[in-house]
């Protein structure tokens, strides 16, 4: 088989498996709204906290994180590491507080709370509007994502637009067979996925090309564009970033229901802790392989055929440079791995696809049980 192959199978082996969870989350579901939607309320902190963790993080934190550090270094680690701690902060005060509102009237989706709260039936018509319209953008930014993961996967053989509406479809399809209970449990696989893929993304990729390590990588930088390790953000960009990723971003409707599902406080509380060094933590490889980029985009790599300038052409396939994290794992690793790594890519915007596609199907709001 020839590489590209390889690293294709790899990545449906993948897509199959969360078809065969979602078919087993579908012989678990009870035929009711509860379980459809929030696991009959009964979610264990595992499942809440990967839930959680792996729907927050999108194709944004594989792939765009990596693009964002190649061109403005590791302003973006510091403004991460504010708005992921007040991510969690944010879950853990005010999650618990979703959650006791839930308990006393039985709320299902974020309308229910706000119809309920405010007293306002209007309210809950303009949320779920609010939740339909908004949703589509951040559920595009997804599907961009998963095109660009199979179509260099598959060294192009399959055009970028079809590899979009495969995974895409792949998504949908787990959850029509388990809800969003499947939706959950494949989260929680994605999750572990995602999380170790990035960190052997990160080893791998730093060793490739700085077999010296990081240090190494640290002088080349230095050297190249020392811009890139000191702070080049104005304060109203990274308070706008904060407020956008450490609190609207907790209230959007695929990470609200997660609070209704838990089944305790103390379920909503340590998985929100967990969330913080699982999210900040994360952006950690993600900065060295952006960094690693930017070196080798000024220097190129004569000895692997990577040309100085390489992100440009990326740009000019791709619309953006998105896919520099992509086209690295796909070029310079072995084809069993390279499937592995862009599988947890997939796993990036697929945990927050499946959840999206679910919260969207209840945003009309109707399904309040108190």
């Amino acid at each position: 088989m020839e590489a590209w192959e390889i690293t294709t199978a790899v990545i449906i082996l993948y897509s199959i498996i969360c078809i065969g969870i979602g078919y087993l989350a579908g012989r678990r579901f009870q035929k009711s709204v509860e379980d459809f939607f929030v696991l009959s309320r009964k979610a264990g902190l595992i499942v809440v906290f990967l839930a959680i963790a792996s729907t927050y993080h999108s194709a944004f934190a594989f792939l765009t994180s990596v693009a964002v550090y190649a061109s403005t270094g590791i302003s973006f680690w510091i403004a991460a590491m504010a708005w992921v701690i007040t991510a969690s902060v944010w879950g853990y005060y005010y999650g618990r507080r979703v959650f006791l509102l839930r308990k006393t009237k039985g709320f299902v989706t974020p309308a229910d709370l706000l119809a309920e709260y405010y007293g306002s039936e209007a309210l809950r018509f303009v949320t779920a509007i609010v939740m339909a319209v908004f949703v589509i953008a951040y559920i595009v930014v997804q599907a961009i994502g998963l095109g660009i993961i199979l179509s260099i996967g598959s060294g192009g053989h399959i055009p970028y637009q079809e590899a979009s509406l495969i995974l895409m479809l792949i998504a949908a399809t787990y959850v029509i067979l388990g809800g969003l209970r499947a939706a959950y449990w494949t989260d929680a696989l994605q999750g572990v996925w995602m999380y170790i893929g990035v960190w052997i993304a990160g080893v791998v990729i730093i060793l490739k090309f700085f077999p010296q390590g990081i240090p190494h990588l640290m002088q080349e930088v230095i050297r190249v564009k020392p811009k890139l390790l000191t702070m080049n953000w104005s304060p109203e960009m990274l308070l706008s970033c904060i407020m956008v990723y450490g609190v609207g971003l907790m209230i959007l409707p695929h990470i609200w229901i997660k609070y209704y599902a838990a089944r305790d406080t103390w379920t909503i509380k340590w998985s929100s802790v967990a969330t913080a060094f699982y999210l900040s933590s994360y952006y950690i490889p993600t900065a060295f392989i952006g960094l690693v980029a930017a070196v080798l985009n000024v220097t190129g790599f004569p000895a692997l055929g990577l040309k100085a300038g390489f992100i440009s052409e990326l740009i000019k396939q791709f619309g953006s440079r998105d896919a520099v994290m992509a086209f690295m794992i796909y070029h310079f690793t072995n084809p069993i791995l390279a499937g592995f790594l862009l599988a947890g890519a997939a796993a990036a915007a697929m945990s927050t696809l499946d959840s999206f596609l679910g919260a969207t199907s209840l945003s009309r709001g109707t399904y309040t049980i108190g």
